[in-house]
């Protein structure tokens, strides 16, 4: 906002109702723009999150960097980041570095380094192009007629990871008939899960996605 704007001068005159109007803004846009999708956003960055972990835990924090972003690199002591930003004073030392994977950073990384911040990354998750693609119809598929319209439902909707209210919203049905379902279907090796809190997170796996893809392939030259 420029300062020659006529809303600015009314919002410094009269903090408190500038605040109300600001929140009030910020809570339309959450309505509109973020919560219909939240789910599935939220669902990606934990994904993203427990990749991350396993990364730090099975190479240290040179794998954890390996494959961040192409433009951010771990050299030696030091994050090196391929990208003009601008820093008020110098990076903040003896407090750590935070990464916060962000649906709305793409294609480039961001960094936060001038005081007061802790220093900050801020990077597109893994997988975020899944966040807006369609997803696959199964209804009629050679999938639905091995295992069942239900399972294989459950399969085309955990290309990303739920819990299991979440998927149960998502399909219609009784949580209680998809835990029997999950259950089937994880024995089978098609979907698998882990914890995250104290919630249950399942998620296709290798061999779902391969049986997915290959009754696509099945239905569309039938």
């Amino acid at each position: 906002m420029h300062a020659e704007d006529p809303v600015l001068p009314a919002l410094i005159a009269h903090p408190a109702k500038a605040l109300d109007l600001i929140t009030a803004a910020l809570e339309t846009y959450w309505r509109r723009a973020i919560e219909p999708d939240w789910r599935r956003m939220r669902s990606l960055l934990q994904e993203d999150l427990a990749f991350r972990l396993d990364e730090l835990a099975s190479g240290g924090i040179e794998r954890l960097f390996r494959n961040l972003h192409p433009s951010i690199k771990y050299a030696g002591d030091r994050v090196e980041i391929d990208r003009p930003f601008c820093c008020d004073g110098e990076p903040m030392t003896g407090q750590g570095l935070l990464l916060v994977p962000c649906v709305f950073t793409w294609p480039a990384g961001l960094a936060v380094t001038g005081a007061p911040h802790v220093p900050t990354i801020t990077y597109p998750p893994r997988g975020l192009g899944r966040l807006w693609e369609d997803r696959q119809d199964t209804t009629d598929s050679p999938l639905a007629d091995l295992v069942g319209r239900t399972r294989a439902a459950i399969v085309s909707h955990l290309d990303l990871p739920m819990s299991t209210t979440h998927l149960a919203h998502q399909l219609g049905v009784t949580a209680p008939t998809l835990s029997v379902h999950l259950s089937i279907l994880r024995n089978a090796g098609v979907v698998a899960s882990r914890r995250d809190g104290r919630t249950v997170l399942y998620h296709r796996t290798s061999l779902g996605s391969q049986l997915l893809s290959a009754s696509t392939t099945l239905a569309t030259t039938a």
